[in-house]
């Protein structure tokens, strides 16, 4: 059994795993919804109230691991520690409070460990893979079963509901004003020359989750299904306009922990798949904690491909 400590600007999370017939298998999975991206001050510090409920919560899952045997337990961050300037105070917390080394992904590992993880249950010779976090927004674009490019966009839903959004829903006006973010944010990076046309997005994450559950429970489809249309994006983002309450009481149903994130999620997703032209997203259910097992794992020799 291992564990990993997903240490995100949404949510942390305890994942625990056994690898069976040279799978890794996930046995446990706990969250706290902590939105740590809240915590970031006008400096661009992560405040005294957010490193402690950040101990807080390590110290809940480290309590909960001592009654499982567990043979090793990874930490690491992503955006929520990466894109702060006080990384290294919050770092020394974090092992003096908790005995922990946290290690900080960078933003092409992030995308590149999403990839590893996408790869052990999605079938796709090419295709685009994105992971819309609290933070930011990983791309990777793979091409005969590896990686080409990969890139990290320092938007997210948390920290784009906290730029534009004055309210709960986003207004019309703030919807375009994130859709303008994120295709700025696009032109600072460099993307592959000649992008091909991506038909299908794999989607990574909580945010892509919780859209494809809206898909669901709109459609009254089964919750296991892990596909949806590109343009239900759109028709989320137009019906804001007539039936607000409708989409609000839908979103508090189906997760209301992303009441104030789904919204500026739906926008950013929209906004690339209509830049990509994609039709569809793919839901996949492992993502960077996998990848990063994996990774580990596969290096020790302990997983074989």
């Amino acid at each position: 059994m291992y564990g990993i400590i997903d240490i995100g600007s949404n949510t942390i999370r305890l994942a625990l795993y056994c690898i069976e017939n040279n799978k890794i298998e996930q046995k446990l999975n706990k969250k706290n919804a902590l939105g740590l991206g809240a915590y970031v001050t006008f400096t661009g510090d992560l405040s005294q109230e957010g490193v402690e409920k950040t101990i807080a919560t390590l110290r809940e899952f480290q309590t909960i691991l001592e009654y499982i045997k567990v043979k090793e337990v990874f930490v690491f961050a992503t955006a929520s520690l990466r894109n702060i300037n006080n990384t290294k105070e919050v770092l020394a917390a974090i092992k003096e409070a908790c005995g922990i080394d946290v290690r900080v992904l960078s933003g092409d590992e992030e995308a590149l460990f999403d990839y590893y993880g996408v790869m052990q249950n999605v079938d796709a010779d090419q295709g685009l893979l994105l992971d819309i976090g609290g933070g930011s927004t990983e791309l990777a674009f793979y091409r005969h079963n590896q990686v080409y490019y990969t890139a990290s966009l320092a938007l997210g839903s948390l920290n784009t509901y906290r730029r534009f959004a004055a309210n709960i829903i986003p207004s019309k006006k703030e919807i375009q004003q994130m859709k303008s973010h994120t295709l700025d944010s696009l032109t600072r990076i460099t993307l592959p020359e000649a992008c091909p046309k991506v038909e299908n997005i794999c989607g990574v994450g909580g945010t892509a989750r919780a859209i494809c559950k809206l898909y669901n429970s709109t459609y009254n489809l089964a919750e296991s299904n892990t596909v949806f249309p590109c343009n239900f994006l759109n028709k989320v983002l137009n019906g804001l306009n007539d039936h607000e309450k409708e989409v609000t009481s839908l979103i508090l149903k189906i997760a209301p922990e992303r009441i104030h994130t789904m919204i500026p999620g739906v926008t950013i997703l929209e906004t690339l798949s209509q830049y990509f032209a994609a039709d569809t997203v793919t839901i996949s259910k492992n993502g960077v904690k996998e990848g990063y097992l994996y990774y580990i794992l596969k290096e020790r020799g302990e997983l074989i491909d």
